[in-house]
């Protein structure tokens, strides 16, 4: 799988993705640590969640439609350099009467990703064959794993010496390094006709239909689209009471939290690691379903870690080593599930459909989100964190379902080179 980075073109999106996800991780970890310290509120911290997963839902299909007719390249390159534009609005932000320009922010960046994702998306299986997705998509998600392990302590160091300010700054350097990675990225296929003038909204429209059309007849892709929202109302959730749960159960701050995301990262990497020989081995629906319910099971036992019967010191070193183990079925689940949908779409539709399943993935996700933000408060963190379990739970049960048979292709033995430029 690492041999694959001798693939140049592939190589430089890889790096990229790594050094933007490095300052991702340090803003994750610092921005609700900083939103709920200026507030106290759950509610406040949902907002920041809520603007970041809006975008999703109201143009992620649109923003697809475009992708699949510009050139992919140069979308990335566009993205990354607004996304680090909008990051600027963060930085004059002291007290809680400036949080529309945090929400402001997140928006904007978010809309900014929506245009990336669904490129890179595209991108990939042009640059690697459609035989190495797996391998690919799986360094891909070591990028995540490898900053999720080393990035978040250093964030939260940055915020408790440095302040807010620091981790924003970081975040914007690494935009601008990945936008210029990019630009040295060559590739062959040559974007669809461009849209122009006042043909732009009909075509943009006719695109869009058709490739909602392709997500309704496909059965595996609407088995995705079903096992994915599940899990990222899930997802929502967690985003919003994740880092309160820690404060209010465990006592614990920005230091902490970046502990918790660097041992998940432990087991993400063993995961990204050991996915290819498991995809070998077991059939492609049965490692998505037990990947969610074993993903299940480890959030219900942390979220629960003051119920066990250790001793209060134990409990800090307990969620880390659950956390941990909790890499191992989310590598499992999710790289398997983007590879699959990769393989299910033929490319002139890959940028509408990733668009498309963006946006029903933010839907989920926006769900999770105000479901914890309006309830938080109400019914207690740890209850609507057990529902994040339970869901899980169910959508390892809709995978072994909905997607029985399905399996990946993948050919090791493939010339990772056939598509290098």
């Amino acid at each position: 799988m690492i041999a694959m980075l001798r693939n140049r073109n592939f190589a430089l999106v890889w790096l990229a993705g790594l050094i933007s996800f490095a300052g991702d991780w340090a803003l994750l970890i610092a921005l609700p640590v900083f939103i709920y310290d200026l507030t106290g509120s759950t509610l406040a911290t949902g907002g920041t969640f809520i603007a970041l997963s809006l975008p999703r839902l109201l143009l992620g299909s649109l923003a697809g439609v475009f992708v699949d007719r510009w050139d992919r390249r140069t979308t990335m390159i566009a993205a990354n350099l607004l996304a680090a534009a909008a990051l600027l609005l963060l930085l004059p932000v002291r007290d809680p009467s400036d949080l529309w320009l945090v929400y402001v922010s997140a928006f904007l960046h978010t809309t900014c990703t929506l245009f990336f994702m669904p490129a890179e998306s595209a991108l990939v299986p042009l640059l690697v064959g459609e035989k190495q997705l797996l391998q690919a998509n799986a360094l891909i998600s070591l990028n995540w794993e490898i900053m999720r392990l080393v990035a978040p302590p250093l964030g939260g160091l940055a915020m408790a010496w440095l302040g807010f300010g620091s981790v924003v700054a970081i975040d914007i350097v690494s935009f601008l390094a990945a936008a210029g990675l990019v630009m040295l990225v060559t590739q062959r296929r040559a974007p669809a006709e461009p849209m122009a003038g006042r043909r732009i909204w009909r075509q943009a429209g006719h695109d869009l239909a058709e490739g909602l059309a392709l997500v309704a007849r496909s059965g595996p892709v609407r088995a995705i689209f079903a096992v994915m929202a599940v899990a990222m109302v899930a997802e929502g959730l967690v985003n919003v009471l994740g880092f309160p749960w820690l404060k209010q159960v465990l006592n614990g701050g920005a230091i902490e939290r970046g502990w918790l995301a660097s041992a998940q990262a432990v087991g993400g990497l063993l995961g990204g690691l050991l996915i290819s020989r498991m995809a070998r081995l077991v059939r492609t629906s049965y490692l998505i379903g037990a990947s969610g319910m074993m993903l299940g099971m480890l959030v219900l036992a942390y979220v629960n870690v003051t119920a066990l019967p250790i001793a209060p010191a134990l409990w800090l070193p307990a969620v880390l080593l659950l956390k941990a183990l909790q890499g191992l079925p989310i590598m499992g689940m999710f790289v398997s599930i983007d590879t699959l949908l990769q393989q299910s779409i033929a490319d002139r539709y890959r940028g509408r459909v990733f668009g498309a399943y963006g946006a029903a993935l933010g839907l989920a996700t926006l769900v999770g989100q105000a479901l914890a933000s309006a309830f938080g408060d109400i019914l207690g963190i740890v209850p609507l964190l057990d529902l994040v379990g339970l869901l899980y739970l169910a959508g390892g049960l809709l995978a072994l379902v909905l997607l029985a048979g399905q399996q990946l292709a993948a050919a090791p033995q493939a010339d990772p080179y056939a598509y290098e430029s």
